[in-house]
């Protein structure tokens, strides 16, 4: 989905859970749902998966089977074609099972807009994450071989300056891909020291635990009131 502010600056913000809303307006907004042949849609150019293995195989079966992908692939409109956003297993399983035709959701994106939702979609911040098994099948990480790959890709067509913008990928090109742990270790290092004075800004007011005013702080600001006086 895509979350704006009343200027309509629109950001995606991937797939969302809003509880107990106020107000829900639906409207008809894009991307529609097309109903395309599975030939005229491309990988993306920086994909690296394989579908070779036997969950893929099985997944084929059922979808011949059955006669339908059960969710939708999401694309953008190429010059020849469609190009896939989200869905390259479902996409090649259309393919291979024979479909004629597939619905799919249409989305307009440009080409750098698409390499960054690649990069969001399929490259780990944490080697743990890269590693841990269901996080890499539940959000489709791709492991090392599979991210240098798309590296490779994404620093021939953009140049190593411009694929820099997006920070995961500045972090692997300087080898920063670092595990959880190593993480946590740093946030530790980088909090700040118990024995060392906290500074407060002057237009924060000190509270207790409980929130209210410290009353130290209340009994000086009186004495000072009264001086003034």
């Amino acid at each position: 989905m895509k979350i704006g502010d009343e200027e309509g600056d629109d950001e995606y913000i991937g797939s969302t859970y809003i509880d107990r809303p106020e107000i829900v307006h639906s409207e008809q907004t894009e991307p529609p749902i097309e109903e395309v042949p599975p030939s005229a849609i491309q990988p993306s150019p920086y994909t690296q998966r394989t579908f070779d293995d036997p969950d893929f195989l099985q997944y084929v079966r059922q979808v011949r089977s059955q006669g339908h992908l059960g969710s939708f692939p999401v694309v953008r409109p190429i010059e020849d074609g469609y190009e896939v956003v989200s869905g390259h297993k479902r996409s090649e399983a259309a393919k291979q099972a024979g479909l004629q035709s597939i619905p799919v959701f249409v989305t307009e994106m440009s080409d750098w807009e698409a390499a960054v939702w690649f990069v969001d979609e399929h490259i780990p911040i944490t080697e743990d994450e890269m590693h841990d098994g269901f996080k890499a099948q539940h959000r489709g990480w791709y492991r090392e071989e599979a991210v240098e790959g798309a590296l490779d890709e994404l620093v021939d067509r953009w140049g190593e300056e411009k694929a820099r913008e997006h920070p995961v990928v500045r972090r692997w090109l300087d080898g920063e891909v670092i595990s959880d742990d190593e993480e946590e270790e740093e946030n530790e290092d980088d909090a700040p020291n118990s024995d060392e004075a906290e500074v407060v800004p002057d237009n924060e007011d000190d509270e207790n635990e409980d929130g209210t005013p410290d009353n130290d702080d209340t009994e000086l600001a009186q004495e000072e009131d009264a001086v003034e006086a």
